[in-house]
């Protein structure tokens, strides 16, 4: 029976419509049923593209009306069939019939894929001559490849479309074929946290660039390892793990062999006493003679300079940055670098200051699984192969996909003590405290037949969502084995899968569809070992290059002009600036870092004091601006905005930022909880708290993004600089973004307009990279100070 407030608003809707019906949930459709009148709901959805369970998804929801509701015209609840499928070319979709007709029916997914189920062409794909996605193809690899074997193959794969001499061909937006573009590919993977990141590595040393949706992994990748394991040592140096990564790198330029002579030159337990006692080769222990001199000097810095200064040394002495930008994915790697330094500024300005704390820092991070993303730059209109999940890529299109790791193991085993089934109840092993035993009861095997069976049965349909994102060619990778091919349409080969091949395969076998290579994995790997061969023989006759001899007159020219005119430009023009940069139309909280902000509760609206103005000693126990910036930073960072309902919820909040060590001790003494809950109770405050509800709040964003060297200084110069920041925070809103920032700086009563000036350039510059990573327009820009406790927008 319908509650009062439900009768009332279900008068204010005309219609309700609903898309992703499939995955809807009993508690959206308690609401929607609760508003809705008898015959105004219109449903759209896919029971095959229900792939939420684990967001507690009903599919059995959309299956119940799609078994009542009834196709004649004019009935009271009708069903209406889409069946045209006008993203996918005939082979495609001619490869996802022959597949699901197979393994997907009513007794296993709920659903039978008969010829109401079944997609039909309504795209409109030319005729050409020119090569094309005629079939799909399905690379079969032996059982004994491994995970880097596979993305070997598939760099192979898109290197022959995209570079050969006769490379795929996908048609244009102008309706015209067009040669591959590393753009129009997409690479899907069940999960892209155990392989994706070896498979962007992979990419990259083929000079294929690569861009992985991640919310992980940027303290994994290579470059950001480089500098941790160098910053490690210059704190410690008798770690030998990071040691010898360092000297392995491009830092040391060590091979392994020299590594193992230094070691067995020397009977000393640590590496570091090793390397410094080590005597023989000339070359060598010039070598180790010129890193222990650069250590010891970066070494004895660290005292007394910040970490930001420190690193900016070491990359332009040993010129790291130049080295990564030619590796493949340099600029990825360069913005990578770019974020880390940006990190060390920020936390330069902290209480926590030296190298050893930054380590500790960052060691505490990963140690708390806090890892983030790489920077984003990928945008629709990059050149490069995108690397993501299944899920992440429903309701997108691909010219050209691959779906890899077809081999990897499905389901999962019951594991826990009590096994819980919505609709059949819950079961748990049966303890005998007599006799201390313990076995599982009938109910628990039951019911965890049952969640596998629905597992599984998702898992069929993620699959479906995978074949369905290509728009022309779709290839399929993965590992086998001979199991794999002695499958067949029985509920018990169905039920008992390993894998997605095992699905497949028997199907591959008996479709002229499918284009079915098999290899061997050793096959692939002797490719890499003849490309690594042919790399290091280029490298090394580019080292044994004759220099004195001027091979070609006109080139050397045009070398010489363009090395003068860059390092004029270079002279002229920063190539990368924070935000805290930009001091042409901005004035950063850092200028305050003179100034000392009183915390005691009576002095909550005093001035800072000069430095200059200081008596002797009045400056103990207080933070620099910039610090008592930094700690409210890292506070709103860090606080859950929902369960900070009153003063005390938000000490006690407090009290665990301290003992987790996101602040210390001294920082918490600066925070006012009742400026934070007139905060969270402002109409922004509230905004952000709902955002946060529904997972629409963003906070410390990195970003990177370019600006025109004309905002950063004086210039005729059109060229672009790097800007590269953290944004505070935002949110998305059914019509685009909102941007916020919040602000420590001392103002009076009425000089609100004086912050906006202060931030308005460093608030377009967030607004304009926001928009370029979101693809969404910012609508609003706001400024939140914690010293007028308002919030101000920014137009």
């Amino acid at each position: 029976m319908r509650t009062q407030a439900a009768e009332e608003l279900s008068e204010q809707f005309h219609e309700i419509m609903i898309d992703e019906y499939q995955d809807s949930n009993l508690v959206q459709e308690l609401l929607l049923s609760s508003v809705a009148k008898e015959n105004n709901r219109f449903m759209v959805g896919d029971i095959k593209q229900s792939i939420y369970r684990f967001r507690k998804a009903r599919p059995d929801l959309f299956l119940e009306k799609m078994t009542t509701y009834e196709t004649t015209e004019g009935a009271k609840n009708r069903l209406v069939f889409l069946t045209k499928n006008f993203r996918s070319r005939d082979v495609v979709l001619e490869a996802a019939n022959a597949v699901f007709t197979d393994i997907m029916q009513e007794d296993f997914g709920g659903i039978a894929y008969d010829d109401e189920a079944k997609l039909y062409l309504g795209a409109d794909f030319p005729a050409t001559e020119k090569r094309h996605a005629d079939r799909v193809t399905v690379y079969g690899i032996s059982d004994k490849a491994d995970k880097e074997t596979e993305a070997h193959l598939i760099a192979d794969v898109i290197d022959e479309y995209v570079n050969s001499d006769d490379p795929m061909q996908v048609l244009g937006g102008d309706g015209a074929y067009r040669p591959a573009k590393y753009g129009d590919i997409a690479i899907l993977m069940r999960s892209t946290q155990n392989g994706g990141q070896e498979l962007l590595e992979v990419l990259n040393a083929h000079g294929i660039p690569a861009h992985l949706e991640a919310k992980s992994g940027f303290f994994d990748t290579k470059e950001i390892r480089i500098i941790v394991n160098l910053l490690t040592i210059l704190d410690n140096p008798r770690q030998d793990i990071a040691l010898a990564a360092v000297l392995r790198g491009p830092i040391g330029g060590l091979t392994d062999d020299e590594l193992a002579r230094i070691r067995g030159n020397s009977a000393e337990n640590q590496f570091y006493d090793a390397l410094c006692r080590y005597s023989g080769e000339e070359a060598l222990e010039e070598k180790v003679d010129t890193f222990l001199e650069k250590l010891e000097r970066w070494r004895e810095k660290t005292s007394y300079m910040p970490v930001f200064d420190i690193l900016e040394e070491v990359l332009d002495e040993t010129k790291l940055l130049y080295f990564l930008e030619t590796m493949g994915n340099g600029l990825q790697r360069k913005a990578n670098v770019e974020l880390l330094l940006e990190m060390a500024r920020e936390f330069d300005q902290g209480s926590y200051q030296g190298l050893f704390q930054f380590v500790r820092y960052i060691r505490g991070i990963k140690e708390r699984e806090e890892d983030f993303g790489e920077v984003n730059l990928s945008g629709d209109k990059e050149n490069v192969v995108q690397i993501m999940t299944i899920h992440k890529s429903k309701g997108l299109e691909f010219p050209i996909c691959f779906v890899a790791a077809m081999h990897k193991k499905l389901g999962h085993a019951e594991r826990d003590f009590v096994v819980v089934n919505s609709d059949a109840g819950i079961g748990s092993d049966v303890i005998d405290s007599e006799l201390g035993t313990k076995k599982k009861s009938v109910y628990y095997t039951a019911l965890s037949r049952i969640n596998a069976n629905e597992d599984l049965a998702e898992e069929m349909r993620i699959l479906y969502v995978a074949m369905t994102r290509a728009k022309e060619k779709l290839i399929l990778t993965g590992s086998v084995t001979e199991k794999m091919w002695q499958g067949n349409s029985g509920y018990y080969c169905r039920a008992t899968a390993g894998s997605y091949f095992e699905w497949i395969l028997p199907v591959v076998l008996k479709n002229p569809v499918f284009e079915l290579i098999e290899i061997d994995g050793s096959e692939i790997q002797d490719r890499e070992i003849a490309r690594q061969a042919d790399r290091i023989l280029d490298q090394t006759m580019l080292c044994n290059f004759d220099t004195s001899v001027v091979y070609d007159k006109e080139t050397e020219e045009i070398l010489h002009f363009m090395e003068e005119f860059h390092r004029q430009v270079e002279d002229e023009i920063p190539t990368k600036v924070s935000v805290s940069d930009l001091k042409k139309k901005s004035m950063e909280e850092s200028e305050e870092e003179n100034f000392t902000i009183l915390y005691s509760d009576a002095l909550d609206n005093q001035s800072p004091v000069p430095a200059f103005a200081r008596k002797d000693g009045e400056d103990s126990g207080a933070l620099a601006g910039a610090g008592y910036g930094t700690a409210w930073h890292q506070v709103m960072a860090s606080l859950c905005f929902a369960a900070a309902v009153d003063e005390k919820e938000v000490e006690n909040q407090l009290e665990d930022m301290v003992q987790s060590g996101r602040i210390h001790a001294q920082e918490k003494e600066f925070i006012r909880p009742w400026k934070v809950v007139r905060f969270l109770h402002s109409a922004l405050g509230r905004a952000m708290t709902e955002a946060e509800k529904s997972g629409k709040l963003y906070r410390e964003q990195p970003f990177v993004t370019s600006v025109s060297a004309q905002e950063v200084q004086e210039t005729a110069s059109d060229e672009r600089v790097l800007v590269q920041g953290i944004i505070d925070g935002f949110y998305e809103t059914d019509g685009g973004i909102v941007l916020m920032d919040y602000k420590t700086d001392h103002l009076e009563k009425g000089q609100e307009e004086v912050l906006v000036k202060r931030y308005r350039t460093q608030m377009e510059v967030y607004a304009e990279a926001l928009e370029k990573i979101t693809s969404k327009p910012v609508i609003k820009k706001v400024l939140y100070s914690f010293s007028l406790n308002k919030e101000i927008e920014v137009l």
